[in-house]
């Protein structure tokens, strides 16, 4: 069933090494895949106009700002949403 030749730490590494890449190649390829599939299967956006994001922006920081929220945590949470946005349709300039 196995054959008497000796491995040796060369060949060990060899196989460790093509092994690994391998198993790396194979999970890049099915990232691919899954990038693929949501870009193909997700629902197209439509376009938001600049004037409705700002009016809701300037809201939600008063809405904010009435309700006791930190005016600290936010800056925080709008400075995370905006550096996240892909678009860039807009630009965060103030929380006032």
């Amino acid at each position: 069933m196995f054959s008497n030749k000796i491995i040796t730490i060369g060949d060990s590494l060899f196989i460790s090494a093509f092994s690994i890449i391998a198993v790396f190649c194979i999970l890049l390829m099915v990232s691919y895949m899954i990038d693929l599939t949501v870009k193909f299967l997700s629902p197209r956006k439509k376009p938001v106009q600049g004037d409705k994001l700002v009016a809701r922006s300037s809201n939600a920081a008063a809405g904010a700002a009435e309700s006791g929220v930190d005016p600290v945590v936010v800056a925080i949470v709008a400075s995370a949403i905006d550096s996240f946005e892909k678009d860039k349709k807009h630009r965060i300039v103030s929380i006032k």
